[in-house]
């Protein structure tokens, strides 16, 4: 049998095979042990396969124990997932993402207080100036504060230093300038990675970059591998800068229309927003009884007796009813918080429950507000109520004006609604003589066109008719500027 190095490399290996002058990485390989003098191979072999037996079935119950830790670890997630009010599928890819693909390297207690001891010192200097890394270490040696820190202090700046590495990560840009410097930095250093990988693995690829709202001002690019411009022209009939040209139009087209099918009035976020508030908290709650959200006590009524709260309200909108809050620009802030989630309800913790027990102590309760009629009598408002419908023997007499004094004002009713007059039977207006467009019309048309002229009463009608004159003048005017006066 011919001996076989162990150390050698596989040339089976398809990307090494193709390129014979490439150098390639050695693989690691086991040193070959070798035989003691006096030892039997038979005897070593037996030994070898007794110690794998051993090592197969130690294997199994490794896998036995590790499948009953993911049961324990499920059990867990899910009630995490309860605690905090999101689906236990969410939870779950969180804490395999972080588990498996989490090989960051985390913050320590002494890069959490350079951190700190930078931005303490750096916020009084003017803008592009800041002290060095040995200053700031100086400064946190003679800071006798930070050398007596206690656990909660310590994990405080820790978890400072994470939410700014976070913001750093994820954080929106502040102007159309830095993006674009920040999308070409990514695209080169995705250009040196796939031309990396292409050249140790032999795969081919490719990236496109394009803006996706018509005012950014991202120019579109495209990264790819050796060889791969050429299936746009072959397959797709062509070229990349065509292509990349579609891509933005596409992406900026499709912004436009979930931007002009969104409703983004006052009243729609409003409306919203209070829907996304009260399912949140009544799916939280989890109970049939109807649970209406208090923005007025919230501490007390929600927090305090439910033991949930509202995280992560946006910074710089007021706590209160989404009703009450009249711009455009918040609405739009919490109404993105509250879909997204970055907004959400909570149960509290231990500590917290303790804290807000002990400001409740000291805190009164907020009264609600008087109403304005409060004292009067408040029934069912009279269907046709109304100074109208009363007569003239319900008007108080003189003695009872001091009564009425006393009396709380009444509520607020609505006035009557006036009688309709009866509507008066019209006399048939007369045909009006044709005349062409443009064409003054002639004074016997014109004479036809003005409405009849109302019939008046003689005097002695109007003496007999009229019973409640009782010697004053009745005049009557007519439409023709007449007018007639009789006194008696």
């Amino acid at each position: 049998m011919e001996n076989i190095d162990p150390n050698a490399v596989d040339i089976t290996a398809t990307h090494a095979l193709r390129n014979p002058l490439k150098e390639v990485i050695p693989p690691k390989q086991n040193p070959k042990k070798t035989t003691a003098p006096g030892e039997d191979p038979a005897a070593i072999k037996n030994a070898t396969k007794l110690r794998r037996q051993e090592t197969r079935k130690a294997a199994l119950q490794l896998n036995d124990t590790l499948s009953e830790l993911l049961g324990k670890t499920k059990d867990a997630l899910r009630v995490i997932a309860e605690e905090h009010g999101r689906k236990f599928e969410y939870v779950e890819k969180m804490y395999l993402r972080k588990t498996f693909y989490g090989k960051k390297r985390r913050p320590n207690l002494q890069n959490a207080l350079i951190h700190a001891k930078a931005k303490e010192l750096n916020k009084d200097l003017a803008p592009g100036q800041k002290y060095t890394l040995e200053e700031i270490r100086e400064a946190i040696d003679e800071d006798k504060a930070m050398g007596e820190l206690t656990p909660e202090q310590e994990d405080a700046y820790i978890q400072a230093l994470e939410d700014h590495r976070a913001l750093k990560q994820t954080g929106a840009r502040a102007n159309n300038k830095a993006a674009t410097l920040d999308a070409i930095a990514v695209m080169t250093r995705v250009n040196e990675e796939l031309t990396n990988l292409s050249e140790r693995s032999g795969v081919a690829a490719f990236c496109v970059l394009a803006q996706t709202h018509v005012n950014d001002t991202v120019v579109p690019g495209w990264s790819c591998t050796d060889g791969v411009l050429v299936f746009f022209t072959e397959v797709l009939d062509m070229p990349m800068a065509e292509l990349a040209r579609k891509f933005e139009l596409w992406l900026c087209a499709r912004a436009s229309e979930k931007t002009a099918s969104r409703v983004d009035t006052i009243a729609a976020l409003q409306k919203s927003c209070t829907k996304l508030i009260s399912d949140g908290l009544a799916r939280l709650v989890g109970t049939k009884k109807k649970v209406e959200m208090s923005y007025v006590n919230y501490d007390r009524d929600i927090r305090g007796k439910l033991k949930i709260q509202l995280k992560d309200w946006p910074v710089g909108i007021n706590r209160k009813t989404p009703s009450s809050i009249g711009k455009l620009a918040d609405l739009r802030v919490l109404h993105e918080a509250l879909v997204s989630e970055s907004c959400h309800w909570v149960k509290m913790t231990a500590a917290e429950t303790a804290e807000l027990t002990m400001m409740l102590a000291e805190l009164p309760p907020v009264a609600r507000k008087r109403r304005s009629d409060l004292g009067s009598t408040r029934g069912k408002r009279p269907r046709g109520g109304g100074a109208s419908d009363l007569s003239s023997d319900s008007e108080p007499e003189e003695g009872e004006a001091a009564d009425d004094e006393d009396m709380p004002p009444a509520k607020r009713t609505r006035p009557a609604a006036k009688a309709k007059k009866p509507a008066k039977a019209k006399a048939p207006a007369k045909a009006k003589a044709p005349s062409k467009k443009g064409r003054k019309p002639t004074k016997k048309a014109a004479k036809g066109m003005l409405p009849p002229a109302q019939a008046y009463k003689s005097a002695e009608m109007i003496e007999d008719s009229d019973d409640e004159g009782d010697g004053e003048g009745v005049s009557a005017e007519g439409g023709d500027g007449l007018e007639t006066q009789v006194v008696e």
